[in-house]
C-alpha cells in the first residue's frame, strides 16, 4: 500500500489521523509518517499488517470488532 493509497483510504472513511491512528492502534505521529510520500525525512512505509487491517476495516462490522481488540489490548 502506497503512501497515497493510504491516505485515500483514510479520507474515504471520513477519519482524521488521529481517528485512523486509534483504530489501528498506532499514532497520530505514525499515520502522518504513512502518508508523508513526498518527504523522504518523516516518510515511512505503511506496514503490511496495517495494509491488512486496512482492508478489514472497509466492512463497518469489522470497525467495532477491532476497536474492542484494541481497547482490550490496552487494558492489559
Amino acid at each position: 500500500m502506497t503512501a497515497i493509497q493510504f491516505r485515500d483510504w483514510r479520507t474515504a472513511h471520513g477519519w482524521t489521523q488521529r481517528e485512523a491512528a486509534l483504530r489501528l492502534g498506532t499514532t497520530k505521529t505514525t499515520v502522518y509518517r504513512w502518508e508523508a510520500s513526498g518527504d523522504k525525512s518523516f516518510a515511512a512505509p505503511v506496514p503490511q499488517t496495517v495494509e491488512i487491517l486496512c482492508h478489514l476495516l472497509c466492512e463497518k462490522r469489522n470497525i467495532r470488532n477491532v476497536e474492542l481488540l484494541l481497547q482490550h489490548a490496552i487494558d492489559i
